[in-house]
């Protein structure tokens, strides 16, 4: 996405990892005590609001969740980024001009964003009251009073066109557009985010005005507030962020996907002097019950350096210089993912030995000795990813969007330490289907 001054990291999991968790806070956690104080409510229209009040540094986050990522184009592939990608450029009271000085004059960082299931408009600024005041009369603004001009509309959908472009200049890029497409067929989830250079190019004024009025409405929005203000302050703030908003509806749901029926193979010429290899199944949702199971499961078989894929693959063959595996849950079943580099002249061997792996690990499971080496790692390194507002921030957002429970941090730890070998064997052999899977590869040559 085209971004300015953005500060919200990407809430998706990588190398399925845990979510992104983060908090200065004394990590005893217990009933009295929880790992962090989430409070929420709702503002008088309707939007739900998750707030801690972290006092250490003068510093708040606000991040506004809407339910309008790239599910919702319709046909028109690009259009949720599009006008994610002009916020920011004008509201009815300020020009462009007016609004960038104003900001930049202020200290503030802003961006706005948008994936396949989500779209966020973020601020961040110093809480004392010369700066806050008019950094959050200017946002409101902008969440609800977004002006979107034929000369911004212009050029910012050039620069969309300009980075659909770059992405077939890159094979990686090239490898995760084709893995969707493949994985996803007709579902909302099979598009790239940014579009094609067909849609993007017939994309209007008027569908992006549309988009907007009906998606980024009070009643489609969910807001998180991380930082030094009281909890008064910080219901004046979400009802000040949505003042200008129309009350709306909530967004239609996205459709279930469909698991696949057989094994796709995909290869796409490319003059790179190494080859990009993407195996995929159909995943998890992100409520899914063994999401657990099934992340800590992906830490022993390709979560990092000592994993069994890094093992099998670079360390005993050298046939890749790394090699992962990772989860990547959404509202509905995202991809379960394999990813790899490798010679050209490699890539049968290195196809063969990751899905051998894969194989062996869907009907094996983690040994007692791997998945305790796992569950100290994970519990382990859970207090040094709490440690700062914007981190504090990407975990709100991801518990909102995705209704996760207010104690899901309080209980992280002992449903790990409670997971067993046999657990994890059987949630992926329920959810990893190793003859159900697209195998995407981008290259010189196409191997047998």
């Amino acid at each position: 996405m085209l971004k300015r001054n953005g500060f919200l990291k990407a809430i998706l999991l990588f190398l399925g990892l845990v979510l992104t968790l983060s908090a200065p806070v004394s990590f005893a956690a217990s009933k009295a005590k929880p790992v962090l104080n989430i409070q929420r409510w709702q503002t008088r229209n309707g939007a739900e609001v998750y707030f801690v009040h972290e006092p250490q540094l003068p510093i708040l986050d606000v991040v506004v969740t809407f339910d309008a990522g790239s599910a919702h184009d319709g046909n028109a592939f690009g259009l949720s980024a599009l006008t994610s990608n002009l916020i920011f450029t004008a509201t009815d009271s300020l020009s462009e001009d007016a609004l960038s000085n104003d900001l930049e004059s202020l200290g503030v960082q802003y961006a706005s964003d948008a994936g396949r299931d989500m779209a966020t408009v973020s601020l961040r600024t110093l809480t004392k009251a010369s700066v806050l005041q008019p950094a959050l009369k200017i946002f409101s603004e902008v969440v609800g009073h977004s002006k979107f001009t034929e000369k911004a509309f212009s050029r910012i959908k050039k620069q969309q066109l300009e980075a659909i472009k770059a992405q077939y200049q890159s094979p990686t890029k090239i490898a995760s557009i084709a893995l969707y497409k493949n994985l996803y067929g007709n579902h909302p989830y099979a598009h790239s985010v940014l579009g094609t250079m067909k849609t993007v190019k017939l994309l209007t004024l008027q569908e992006v005005n549309d988009f907007y009025h009906q998606y980024y409405s009070a009643k489609n929005a969910m807001i998180v507030i991380v930082g030094d203000v009281t909890k008064a302050q910080a219901e004046k703030i979400g009802n000040e962020v949505l003042q200008y908003s129309p009350q709306g509806q909530h967004a239609a749901k996205i459709p279930k996907v469909k698991a696949l029926a057989e094994n796709i193979n995909k290869h796409i010429s490319y003059p790179s002097d190494q080859t990009v290899i993407r195996l995929a199944s159909i995943g998890i949702s992100r409520a899914n019950k063994d999401y657990l199971p099934l992340v800590v499961g992906n830490y022993v078989l390709g979560g990092g350096m000592t994993s069994r894929l890094f093992e099998q693959v670079r360390n005993k063959r050298g046939l890749s210089y790394a090699v992962f595996s990772y989860f990547s849950p959404m509202l509905r079943r995202g991809p379960f993912t394999v990813m790899l580099q490798t010679r050209t002249a490699s890539v049968a061997e290195a196809l063969q030995v990751s899905k051998e792996t894969l194989e062996k690990f869907i009907n094996d499971g983690p040994t007692n000795a791997e998945l305790a080496t796992a569950k100290k790692f994970l519990i382990g390194s859970f207090p040094l990813r709490l440690s700062s507002n914007s981190a504090i921030t990407s975990i709100l957002v991801s518990m909102a969007f995705y209704h996760l429970p207010l104690n899901y941090l309080d209980t992280y730890r002992a449903k790990v330490q409670a997971l067993t070998s046999q657990g994890i064997k059987q949630a992926f052999a329920e959810y990893v289907k190793n003859n159900h899977l697209v195998t995407v590869v981008v290259g010189k040559q196409k191997q047998a």
